[in-house]
């Protein structure tokens, strides 16, 4: 987890900054030299650590938003390999934070 320096709010996790860079990513979409460093924030940040054994609901919308930023591409340039594999990997932070069962126990009330 990311140290909280000053303030008395909550400290945030690394992916949750990535989570953040993504979100100014897709927003600087028309603009590639902006939403390009943020994307590269957002890897970086989701880097530090594991996806699988810190995974969170942040994760799996960082990755997410990356497939979303990947698939519509940047001035029309899609990145299908990119956008495929981040699609697997998505799905596999979906079942390791439990994603599944987290739904099927929300729908059964």
């Amino acid at each position: 987890m990311r140290q909280n320096t000053g303030g008395s709010g909550p400290a945030i996790s690394n992916h949750q900054l990535a989570f953040f860079y993504m979100i100014l990513a897709v927003g600087a979409a028309f603009d590639p030299p902006k939403s390009d460093t943020f994307v590269s924030l957002a890897q970086l940040a989701l880097a530090q650590d594991s996806i699988f054994t810190h995974a969170s609901l942040a994760t799996l919308q960082t990755i997410l938003l990356m497939l979303i930023f990947f698939n519509n591409g940047r001035q029309g340039n899609k990145v299908p390999d990119e956008s495929w594999g981040l699609c697997g990997l998505a799905i596999s932070v979906a079942h390791t934070i439990g994603l599944r069962e987290l739904w099927v126990a929300a729908s059964s009330h």
